[in-house]
């Protein structure tokens, strides 16, 4: 269950910074030249919000749920292991 849990938590961390990730790296890309590097996030959001729907928030979350996800079961498990053996 260890591992379950630490695999779902880190699934969850994932999604619920995706948005806020996904409107960073948009206002970062601008800087290199697409005209977005001084728009606010607000601003960002409205506009992905416009152009690509809830859906573009989402926009890359395979990635980081490969790895999170994981990386927080593996720790998770042996966090536990190592508490039930001290």
């Amino acid at each position: 269950t260890d591992f379950a849990c630490g695999f779902l938590s880190g699934c969850t961390a994932s999604l619920a910074g995706q948005p806020i990730d996904t409107v960073r790296v948009r206002i970062q890309a601008g800087a290199s030249g697409t005209g977005t590097a001084s728009a606010s996030p607000v601003a960002v959001a409205r506009s992905l919000w416009a152009a690509e729907g809830a859906a573009g928030f989402l926009r890359g979350t395979a990635p980081p749920l490969l790895a999170t996800g994981p990386r927080n079961a593996i720790g998770f498990a042996v966090q536990a292991e190592v508490a039930r053996r001290c």
